[in-house]
């Protein structure tokens, strides 16, 4: 599907958001935002100039610095907290001001889906009211039962004081994802979304998956390029 038309059918089913300029993605731990949001703002700037902001201080192994070169290589402005070599749950001044002052290019956002990084949504929301706010979910991981996934909604939706927008199902086993797991994963994340009242506005999915496999789902799917990997994942890649 072409960026735009992307694009327009995520809008199309948020009401009040079709000219909104900030993505955030938030989820809680393992769900995959981090690629599903670095993804999403490579595909928007095919179209405009797209600035992605790392508020994510908390995740040890996969954090969107690893991807500086390659992201920005592609033409993403990308804007992290200021340690460049350790995670702290810190996040200056500047970066978090980038939700004040944005202008009418894309701002994407990875949000922390722990407390500390709920606490930075909640702190700016007198300026997020047009932002789209997206909940992605990986049923693979633990606590991501619905009764448990509906239950962290509840928390970080309390804690911001702000309103999710739709579903992202970002449902995967790494390197181990099936299409039977894409599909499966697909129908319990309709559950989800008729049981939060949202919409499912789309999937994340590997290329290297899409490309091997007949994967048909009625939503959007985007195309997951694969930016960051644990440490593991890199030795194992220098050995081979």
């Amino acid at each position: 599907m072409p960026e735009a038309d992307f694009l327009s059918s995520i809008l199309s089913r948020i009401p009040g958001k079709k000219d909104t300029v900030v993505f955030i993605f938030t989820g809680n731990g393992g769900a995959g935002k981090s690629e599903a949001s670095l993804n999403f703002a490579v595909l928007l700037k095919n179209n405009l100039p797209v600035t992605f902001l790392d508020l994510d201080p908390v995740k040890p192994c996969f954090r969107s610095r690893e991807a500086k070169k390659e992201i920005e290589g592609q033409g993403v402005k990308l804007v992290m907290t200021p340690v460049s070599s350790l995670d702290l749950p810190a996040v200056s001044p500047e970066n978090a001001g980038l939700l004040k002052s944005r202008g009418k290019n894309p701002l994407v956002v990875d949000l922390a889906g722990e407390e500390s990084g709920i606490r930075i949504l909640g702190g700016y929301r007198d300026f997020l009211s047009d932002a789209v706010i997206f909940w992605v979910i990986n049923f693979s991981r633990p606590f991501s039962s619905e009764d448990e996934l509906l239950a962290w909604r509840h928390r970080a939706e309390s804690a911001s004081g702000l309103k999710f927008d739709g579903i992202v199902n970002n449902t995967h086993l790494m390197q181990n994802t099936t299409p039977d797991l894409i599909t499966g994963s697909a129908e319990r994340a309709r559950r989800l979304a008729d049981r939060a009242g949202l919409p499912l506005l789309f999937h994340g999915v590997s290329e290297k998956l899409l490309m091997n496999n007949k994967i048909s789902l009625p939503e959007p799917v985007l195309p997951l390029k694969i930016y960051l990997c644990p440490p593991w994942e890199k030795t194992a890649d220098r050995k081979s």
